[in-house]
Parts: structure tokens; C-alpha cells; sequence
């Protein structure tokens, strides 16, 4: 059995992933999207045919395996032959993509617990506020956030311009910011995040701010998920107060 490598472009395999990811039991958030996108794609043949894709990012960490029907049987040779290549030393694996996870977990000597993906739960969920009010954030608020939350909203500027970041008032004072960031991949998701101010934190602002996301993303047709690092056992606790649940973990697996 010959195995060959060749780098390829998103544009090229986006279908294949894109219909991957849709088909795994949990989504994925924009986190793990941020490296995947950001990753050297790699097609994988045996004995010249197409047998599955790989993405490394930064030449050392996988963030994506997935092998073609037909080809699965050797599921093992392929991953030890994508695992030598470049720098790898460690992976991200979600725990929703069973194949990957057993590959990688197998060749694994450490594994770390790296996040909580999160997605709706069908159960009740607390009233909204009649106080609290979400309003897109204006370019003019661009100093505000940036003096309230520091550096929590990468590429602020972008998010900005895009209207994916939202103001949070109670009676007319701003107390949290929240954001909405439309999957790259798939177009029926989008992550929901938010934070709030340091002098009126617990006082129920960051499930009210959640609460509000989930409301405009209902508005847009988009299904809210959401993600958090694993030891923010805040950032979990206000997620579920807010009907989220996590069954999926992002695993760091190293080699």
C-alpha cells in the first residue's frame, strides 16, 4: 500500500469537511473553527486514490482527520503516516468525532481537557429581564469596550464592522457585552459569547446577556452554540443557567 500527501486549499475540500462536521453529534465552535481555518490542508491518497483529508496547524498541532468510505479499514496506517508529518506533536480533537478520537487517543501519552462546547438544551430557561436591553454596538463604542474588557474581543475592529458585537443595559447603564460570530462553515450556526463588567458581575447580567443572544440569533434563523476553556467554571455555570449543555469536550491530545 503506497501513501502519498498533497497539499491542497479550503476551496478545495470545504465540502467534504463542511459534510463532515454537519454529520457529527455535537457542533463545533468558532474556536476550533479559528484553527482549522487557519491550518495547512492536506489530501491523503493510497495508491493514488483520495483517501482522506488532514489539516496541521502551525506545522505542529492536527486539528482535523477524516478518512473516506472504503479507506477506513486502514484508519490506523493512515493516521501513524498523517502523524509523522511536519512537526506534529499534539492534536485537537473534539469528542463528538468518534473515528478521529479513537485514532488519536490510541497514539496519545497526555491528554489535556481544553474546552466545553456547548449547544441549546430543549428545557426551560429563565424570564428575561424587563430592565435588561441588547443593542448592537455603534463603531462610536469601540473605546468603551476596549476600556471595559481589555483584549476579550479579538479583532474588535472587524467584529465592529460586521454588527457581531452587542451592548447590554440595565435601565439605561451599560453592564455586559456580548458577541455573535456566524460559523465560516456552516451557515446555520453561529457562536454566542459574552462578558460582563468587572463592578456588577454575579447579578445574573451574563445569563441575562446569553439570554439575549439566543433571542437574536432565534430572529436571524441561526442556532446559537457556544464554547468555554475547560477550567472557566464560571463562564460553565452562567452557560447552563442560561439552557446551554455540554456534551462534547475539545481534547488536547499530545504524542
Amino acid at each position: 500500500m503506497q501513501i502519498t500527501n498533497q497539499v491542497t486549499v479550503w476551496n478545495d475540500i470545504k465540502g467534504s469537511v463542511r459534510t463532515h462536521l454537519a454529520n457529527l453529534s455535537s457542533p463545533v465552535d468558532s474556536f476550533y473553527e479559528d484553527h482549522l481555518l487557519t491550518a495547512e490542508f492536506l489530501c491523503i491518497a493510497v495508491n493514488g486514490r483520495p483517501a482522506a483529508v488532514a489539516a496541521i496547524h502551525k506545522q505542529e498541532l492536527l486539528v482535523y482527520f477524516a478518512v473516506n468510505p472504503g479507506f477506513r479499514r486502514w484508519g490506523q496506517r493512515l493516521f501513524q503516516d498523517v502523524k509523522q508529518l511536519r512537526t506534529v506533536t499534539s492534536a485537537f480533537v473534539p469528542t463528538c468525532d468518534e473515528f478521529y478520537l479513537s485514532h488519536a487517543y490510541e497514539a496519545a501519552r497526555r491528554v489535556e481537557l481544553q474546552a466545553y462546547f456547548f449547544q441549546q438544551d430543549t428545557g426551560t430557561r429563565p424570564d428575561r429581564s424587563a430592565n435588561f436591553v441588547l443593542r448592537p454596538a455603534a463603531l462610536d463604542d469601540k473605546a468603551t469596550i476596549q476600556g471595559d474588557t481589555g483584549d476579550f474581543f479579538h479583532d474588535l475592529d472587524e467584529h465592529l464592522a460586521a454588527g457581531r458585537i452587542f451592548v447590554g443595559l440595565d435601565a439605561g447603564t451599560i453592564v455586559s457585552y456580548g458577541i455573535v460570530e456566524p460559523s465560516r462553515i456552516l451557515g446555520s450556526l453561529a457562536s454566542i459569547g459574552m462578558t460582563v463588567k468587572e463592578a456588577v458581575r454575579r447579578q445574573g447580567y451574563g445569563c441575562q446577556t446569553l439570554l439575549a443572544l439566543q433571542e437574536h440569533c432565534a430572529g436571524q434563523g441561526i442556532r446559537p452554540i457556544a464554547g468555554c476553556w475547560y477550567y472557566n467554571h464560571q463562564s460553565k455555570k452562567t452557560l447552563e443557567s442560561a439552557g446551554f449543555y455540554s456534551a462534547t469536550r475539545l481534547l488536547k491530545l499530545h504524542f
